[in-house]
């Protein structure tokens, strides 16, 4: 086949390709889109016309390259265009059978796409648009790869433009042409100047030794695995993604603090004559199962797991628990005033599977095989894809083979925090992580409302009750902010016991809860800077409920 028909049939391809990948793309926007519209209506009447017309240039485009082939046999790069030809024809019928599907019957005027959601519900699945698309792509890669071979050295742009057989072609084939051999002769350069260092380099080769083509051999050899470490990193960076929701900490970085000097008590053995509570040491560094930490709402509960996450003595004694591998502490802050996610079973498996994929990365294949392979693929072929949609039960399978990747070399420790203020049955979940802190190498660390669903399954474990552990983490609370207030520094010199009664009152009527202190305080401290003598601060005190939710009302 000549240079001009060659370039001929390549260009009707690309014109076919062009459009037919311009339909497609619209079906793989939508399933991107929120509401499944695209903001624009394309008549189906033109479409399939279009792709039609398109098609028989293809098959047009060929017979005439045959017709003015003066060579006897066709060429293996003939035969390939017109395998490529063959294939484009195909695709299209499958389009065009398809947009024949969807017209809406009756008036002419009004035979137009019934909308791209209809249509991908009733004829066309997600994978099959991408199926198709990557017939499209592939076709257009092949086509490049074909021009360059059978274009090689033979034909110039102005050459091409002279031939009589151009000035007769459609202008848009024309164009195509044109932008073909100027990507052609560039590509040629580009060729011919690897070609000329590939020469230069071959020369170098002869004359090395053994030694050194072994060294050449390990080059290419590392510059592969550099490509398959890019194709890995992609397909990780995808999965991750799809776990990640853009809340996943925001409970976390909003809790408080702890106020300095409190909850130290967490990380020394418990009184022997007050051992109300199981030792937190005792079950980080050789316990198992789950340790529960209740408390009444306001008690403080999620400032002491975060003071727990965030310290590095928890670390310290849960490595005595693992010393002959890897220890991984994860965590989730449950939140029923947050996004879904944030209160969900699924947030809470996506953020855990997320983080640990995060750190380890080795994990990949055994924790998502199924996406793995499939996010693995994809980025091999440079296919561009949707971040996946994760349903509860994929989640809950793939958790299961993460705790499942446990052993005496990777060990987990999960604390979840506010496991009232999860939107499910209470039972069930709790049922769950009972379950899973019987596998060796794994244990939960949970922290919710002493309700009596949490009561029964958490039963037998170790645990502590917060209100009846925080007494002396309120008074220095307490005495840290009100002594602070020069007014109060003023009252206490002046008035030592009646400043000291004030202070009994207020730890006696909070009963552990150290969210009620806190909003107390802040208004005595007002009432401080208001002049309020003792008298009026005592009378303030009196008439705040000591019930958390009735002093809520009551402040507003």
């Amino acid at each position: 086949m000549d240079p001009l028909s060659a370039l001929s049939v390549a260009a009707a391809v690309i014109q076919f390709v062009d459009y037919g990948a311009g339909i497609v793309s619209k079906g793989t926007q939508l399933y991107k889109s929120v509401d499944g519209a695209l903001g624009e209506n394309i008549e189906l009447e033109t479409a399939s016309i279009r792709l039609q017309q398109l098609s028989s240039g293809v098959q047009g485009s060929l017979s005439q390259a045959r017709r003015d082939s003066t060579q006897g046999s066709p060429t293996q790069v003939d035969q390939d265009l017109e395998t490529i030809c063959k294939e484009c024809v195909t695709v299209s019928k499958e389009l065009v059978d398809k947009l024949e599907t969807l017209k809406v019957p009756g008036d002419h005027r009004y035979k137009k796409w019934k909308s791209f959601r209809q249509a991908l519900k009733s004829v066309w699945s997600k994978e099959k648009i991408e199926a198709i698309a990557k017939r499209l792509y592939s076709l257009r890669a092949e086509l490049n790869t074909h021009v360059v071979v059978s274009l090689s050295g033979k034909v110039t742009s102005l050459s091409i433009q002279q031939d009589a057989r151009f000035i007769s072609l459609d202008a848009g084939v024309g164009r195509i042409m044109i932008a073909l051999l100027a990507n052609n002769e560039a590509t040629q350069a580009e060729i011919a100047q690897v070609e000329s260092k590939v020469d230069g380099v071959s020369i170098q080769l002869n004359a090395m030794s053994l030694s050194g083509q072994e060294e050449h051999a390990k080059t290419r050899e590392l510059l592969e695995n550099q490509e398959k470490d890019r194709h890995r990193r992609k397909a990780e960076l995808h999965i991750r993604e799809s776990l990640r929701f853009e809340s996943m900490t925001h409970r976390y970085e909003t809790i408080s603090e702890a106020h300095q000097r409190t909850f130290e008590w967490i990380f020394r053995e418990p009184e022997e004559e007050h051992l109300t509570w199981s030792s937190f040491i005792d079950w980080a560094e050789s316990g198992s199962g789950i340790y529960w930490i209740n408390g009444k709402a306001g008690s403080g509960k999620s400032t002491l797991m975060r003071f727990i996450v965030d310290d590095s003595r928890t670390r310290g004694h849960l490595q005595k628990w693992a010393p002959h591998g890897a220890l991984n502490t994860l965590a989730f802050f449950f939140w029923n005033s947050g996004v879904p996610e944030q209160c969900s079973q699924a947030g809470l498996l996506r953020s855990i599977i997320h983080d640990v994929l995060e750190k380890h990365t080795n994990l990949f294949p055994e924790v998502c095989p199924e996406e793995w392979e499939k996010s693995l693929e994809l980025a091999k072929h440079g296919v561009p894809v949707a971040l996946e949609s994760w349903s509860l039960s994929r989640l809950q399978k793939n958790f299961k083979r993460l705790v499942g990747c446990a052993s005496e070399k990777n060990h987990f420790c999960f604390f979840i925090d506010g496991l009232d203020e999860y939107n499910g049955d209470y039972e069930e979940i709790s049922d769950y992580f009972s379950s899973l802190s019987n596998l060796p190498y794994v244990k939960f660390c949970i922290a919710s409302r002493p309700l009596i669903v949490f009561k029964d399954s958490f039963n037998g474990f170790p645990s502590l009750k917060l209100q009846d552990l925080t007494s002396n983490d309120i008074q220095r609370y307490i005495k840290d902010k009100l002594n602070g207030h020069k007014r109060m520094k003023f009252w206490t010199t002046r008035e030592p016991e009646t400043c000291k009664r004030l202070v009994a009152q207020l730890i006696n009527k909070a009963e552990g809860v150290f969210l009620w202190v806190k909003l107390v305080v802040k208004s005595l401290l007002k009432g401080l800077s208001q002049r309020d003598g003792i008298p009026q601060l005592l009378k303030r005190l009196d008439a705040f409920p000591s019930d958390l939710e009735l002093l809520y009302g009551h402040m507003l």
